[in-house]
């Protein structure tokens, strides 16, 4: 699991980072400002974000969590040493995973990853196979079978199967798929070319759009 902590105050962000490292999450990476976070998700896939309200730069924590959730499907926490009743109403409309309350303390961090679990399939238990419709994927070596025989698929077919089961029966943004495909430049056509021959050659995947913006593997 890749956390993401965007926090201005260093003693913060390190009291969090060491105390997730404590808890057995050890990829835990630190921004203190929109344009870091936004290279940091796409070079890291990133899967929750703590994210302080105050950051360096003209975007805030508010304004950048809410552009996240529209590309990406990543979980939100945020952080703040506001209590009023406006800023959490403007937090909630990036529907966040949960809040942390400064003076921020270790039991409280604690909590929120416990809750994260619900969301985070492999953080919750390790399964080897996964059975999706008429089909059945090896997590050990990212491979798709069909009535136990290989289903051959090209390296990038199989990376994109594998993002899909990470996610899923949750939308992925078009942004998000391309970024962790060719970690380059790619238009929504490539995209869309991929999608097509993945539907020629697993038709009972339902891989479907999703409102126009990505795609979701539903099971």
């Amino acid at each position: 699991m890749n956390i993401l902590i965007v926090e201005d105050e260093f003693i913060t962000s390190k009291f969090i980072q060491e105390s997730l490292n404590s808890l057995g999450f050890l990829s835990v990476f630190i921004t203190d400002n929109a344009i870091d976070t936004n290279i940091t998700i796409k070079e890291k896939n990133i899967d929750l974000i703590f994210m302080d309200i105050n950051i360096k730069g003209p975007t805030d924590g508010l304004q950048l969590a809410t552009e996240i959730s529209k590309k990406y499907s990543i979980k939100i926490v945020f952080i703040t040493s506001y209590q009023d009743t406006q800023t959490i109403q403007e937090a909630s409309l990036s529907s966040p995973l949960g809040y942390l309350i400064k003076p921020i303390i270790k039991a409280d961090i604690e909590s929120i990853m416990m809750i994260s679990k619900n969301f985070f399939n492999h953080i919750e238990k390790d399964l080897t196979f996964i059975t999706i419709n008429n089909y059945v994927y090896n997590k050990s070596n990212n491979l798709l079978y069909e009535n136990e025989k290989i289903i051959t698929l090209s390296k990038l077919e199989n990376k994109a199967i594998e993002i899909f089961i990470k996610y899923l029966n949750t939308p992925i943004s078009n942004e998000m798929l391309i970024s962790y495909l060719w970690k380059e430049e790619k238009n929504n056509s490539s995209l869309r070319e991929l999608i097509s021959r993945l539907r020629k050659k697993v038709p009972n995947l339902k891989i479907k759009n999703h409102s126009n913006i990505g795609y979701i593997l539903e099971n």
